[in-house]
């Protein structure tokens, strides 16, 4: 049947779906396409098996995610280890998992594969049979032709999990156009749709981290879990910003390790590196502050510069702390406060709320304040 837009409603399809379900094979191809879209009743839905699992909590089978971080932040690293636990089926990072064949489409950093692959012998142990199998070649999913050899491939496999290494690679277009980005979205609902498999993205995140993965918003709105790569001070951490049928919010720590996988022609090491799970929390996010809590943090920064005492050896007070007076502050703060009201008293009282409300964003005790962001150290409580 035609998929373009302008396709008219044949309204003989009912009469040739109709005599097709009732055993014709005339219009077989009605029955096969109508079948599809038969609504379930509540009890047809009450009875279809639960939601399956390749990690259980986090992906399923048919389902889109999306990996995303900074450029270096080991994004590929770990989906190589998500590979290697799925085809091993094992354990991933203490979550249960159902596995079988891997496929990765490793169109960045194809050249490398063999010495990834060596990191993970060296560091986990695997046979040559575990079923991953790499693509090292990079696909244009929006192509017709590539997208079914990938399909073909990954029925030819019985992949349950097909890595797309990386969305930019894979995709020949723009990731921030509303009409390239939902061209990809549709490659890869047709791939999952095709073979089962569930399709994992790595992606890299837009300049402000805080928005996500990069690029038009129908990626984000068409995908099942999204899970967010980044780089800490003791090692690495995933967290799940985006879970559609569970719970988001928590995350798996690791570090990452170099091992010698060879040596070149010139007698130096070859070496790669493999993904070590360990006790790694991601840095809490500072909350942005609102503009009186902000006014206030810039009171406090003048005043101590103007009249600011390094204080020791007072209760509640970190030792050497740069202090100066509440009193001092509320002036500096009651100056930078706009007049919203022309009765100085209720003006004055909207100036101490709002000086009330937000004292407990810097450190104060006992009439004196500090900065608590500038204590090295020292309890900031």
């Amino acid at each position: 049947m035609n998929q373009s837009d302008g396709h008219k409603y044949d309204h003989n399809a009912q009469i040739n779906f109709e005599g097709a379900i009732a055993g014709t094979d005339e219009f077989r191809n009605y029955a096969e396409h109508y079948a599809k879209f038969k609504p379930k009743s509540l009890a047809e839905i009450r009875d279809l098996p639960p939601r399956s699992y390749l990690i259980k909590g986090l992906l399923a089978p048919g389902e889109l995610s999306v990996w995303y971080g900074e450029p270096g932040c080991t994004k590929s690293f770990l989906k190589m280890e998500t590979a290697r636990c799925l085809a091993m089926k094992i354990p991933w990072f203490g979550h249960r998992t159902r596995g079988g064949p891997v496929i990765i489409v490793m169109a960045e950093g194809g050249s490398g594969a063999g010495q990834r692959i060596a990191a993970m012998r060296a560091a986990h142990g695997l046979a040559d049979n575990t079923p991953i199998h790499i693509i090292t070649v990079a696909p244009n999913l929006l192509y017709d032709r590539d997208r079914e050899a990938i399909i073909y491939w990954a029925k030819k496999k019985e992949a349950i999990l097909i890595i797309m290494d990386t969305l930019s690679r894979t995709m020949v277009g723009d990731d921030s156009s509303s009409v390239d980005m939902p061209k990809y979205v549709r490659a890869c609902d047709e791939i999952r749709q095709e073979t089962g498999a569930h399709v994992a993205v790595i992606h890299h995140c837009g300049k402000d981290k805080s928005r996500g993965s990069r690029g038009h918003s129908s990626l984000f709105g068409a995908t099942d879990v999204e899970v967010n790569i980044e780089k800490q001070a003791s090692g690495y951490t995933a967290t799940v910003t985006k879970n559609k049928d569970g719970e988001d919010g928590w995350h798996i720590g690791y570090r990452i390790e170099v091992f010698d996988v060879g040596i070149d022609d010139d007698g130096d090491p070859i070496t790669s590196c493999a993904v070590i799970p360990a006790d790694v929390s991601p840095r809490k996010k500072q909350k942005k502050l609102g503009k009186h809590a902000a006014r206030l943090r810039d009171s406090l920064h003048e005043v101590l510069i103007k009249e600011g005492n390094i204080i020791k050896g007072r209760d509640g007070i970190p030792d050497g702390a740069k202090c100066a007076t509440e009193d001092a502050l509320k002036i500096e703060f009651y100056a930078r406060m706009p007049d919203s009201n022309d009765d100085e008293v209720i003006a004055l009282a909207t100036k101490d709320r709002a000086f009330k409300r937000n004292i407990e964003t810097i450190g104060h005790c006992a009439g004196m304040v500090w900065d608590m962001n500038n204590v090295s150290g020292q309890d900031r409580t």
